[in-house]
């Protein structure tokens, strides 16, 4: 899988580095990349039955959130 915004997720943790639950969200967000960047997913039920919340969009992108505040973002035009 080809992972995007992967520096927008960076700049966060960077700018939030001390911050309370940055340490244990940061570690959470390395396995879940490294998770995705091994998937050898073919279809979207495939990546639904791994990540049943992920959002299948068209043109075979998907998102992958849980936060109110990132559902507030039109991930088709990211």
């Amino acid at each position: 899988m080809i992972v995007v915004g992967t520096e927008i997720v960076e700049r966060y943790f960077g700018a939030h580095r001390g911050a309370r639950g940055i340490r244990a969200a940061r570690s959470q967000y390395e396995v879940w990349l490294a998770i995705a960047r091994r998937a050898r997913w073919r279809h979207p039920g495939d990546v639904k039955a791994s990540h049943p919340r992920a959002s299948i969009l068209r043109g075979g992108r998907v998102v992958f959130a849980s936060h109110a505040e990132y559902d507030r973002v039109d991930a088709e035009s990211v």
